[in-house]
């Protein structure tokens, strides 16, 4: 992923009319990888955080049953994240993303209500 970087910031200069010596060049490859670096680790840590962290902190809690139901649901063919599963206690329970700003989750698009409120 470096080099394919290095490559297009090369390509890039050239089109521009500009020529690297070889001792550009290779500033340019390393600032490449270690841009690269830090943007997989960031990626790592932001999946890591975001998804990773949470699931585990949940499941720690699980009684057996619900742990090996959940096991079950992962492993199923007809699992689809984001379908809405129907709890015979609760009703429809929308097990999509969680709202970006915290508050909860998001009802799926369908449940969402077409007209505006008003103040």
């Amino acid at each position: 992923m470096g080099e394919a970087s290095t490559q297009v910031v090369m390509e890039v200069l050239k089109r521009f009319g500009i020529e690297c010596t070889e001792d550009q060049e290779q500033a340019v490859r390393e600032a490449a990888l270690e841009q690269t670096a830090h943007y997989l680790d960031e990626t790592e840590r932001f999946r890591h955080e975001e998804f990773v962290t949470p699931i585990m902190e949940i499941v720690q809690h699980l009684p057996k049953e619900e742990l090996a139901d959940m096991a079950e649901a992962l492993v199923s063919p007809h699992f689809s994240p984001g379908a809405v599963m129907i709890a015979e206690d609760f009703g429809p329970v929308y097990t999509g993303p969680k709202d970006p700003r915290g508050r909860g989750q998001r009802s799926p698009p369908s449940a969402r209500s077409s007209t505006s409120r008003s103040n």
